[in-house]
């Protein structure tokens, strides 16, 4: 059996990487879908008596304890109407900070990557001002763990508040053989190797479902 195995050209794996791009490439089919339409703050402040925050305005994709697997807002299906953002996970250190949106009343267009913000710091210290309520995430991409905490749960147990729409298998690196997770090989990698699921959910409570009426 050994000598059969080793008869096959060593390819490496590709099982189970793939997760984030196939997750956003179903928001992307979400996306096109009309049955629901995201509740945004400013659809509801047609007179403009109340101030709108990028987070209301915007259709708000949210990261946790999978900040690190972020690709890029490239992936995401508009850039005008789509934001990436962070809730608070385990990591306690510094994340990424958007640009400022073109409309801020004291920034000049064009010169945003001079600016310089109050609040970074070179310790990578963690920043509050990175996250975002949950309860503000129109989406959110999570993985399901064995381990939870409080500020790492499985989100998609909570159904009353969010909706599985997708989920791929994810290569567990910490729980899968090194050469194994590296290489394929036909039916010790399928034995050997552990997956976590990978998910994109939708917040019950950011949504209204569509009637014929509503385009």
């Amino acid at each position: 059996m050994l000598q059969k195995l080793t008869e096959f050209p060593l390819l490496p794996n590709t099982k189970g990487f793939r997760s984030t791009f196939d997750i956003y490439s179903d928001l992307r089919k979400v996306d096109q879908d009309d049955q629901y339409t995201p509740i945004l703050k400013s659809m509801m402040n047609t007179n403009g008596g109340v101030d709108v925050t990028s987070e209301e305005r915007h259709i708000n994709v949210c990261i946790g304890k999978e900040w690190y697997r972020y690709p890029s807002s490239f992936f995401l299906p508009d850039s005008r109407r789509y934001r990436m953002r962070f809730i608070r996970s385990e990591f306690r250190g510094q994340l990424p900070k958007l640009y400022e949106e073109d409309d801020e009343p004291d920034r000049k267009s064009g010169l945003k990557t001079r600016l310089i913000y109050d609040d970074f710091n070179d310790l990578n210290k963690e920043e509050p001002s990175r996250y975002t309520r949950q309860d503000r995430c129109h989406y959110l991409i999570d993985t399901r763990q064995k381990d939870t905490s409080d500020r790492e749960p499985n989100y998609s147990d909570n159904t009353k508040d969010w909706t599985v729409l997708s989920t791929h298998k994810m290569l567990d690196l910490a729980n899968s053989p090194v050469i194994i997770r590296s290489f394929y090989v036909p039916i010790i990698s399928e034995r050997r190797n552990r997956y976590v699921m990978y998910q994109l959910l939708k917040n019950n409570n950011l949504f209204i479902r569509n009637t014929g009426k509503l385009k």
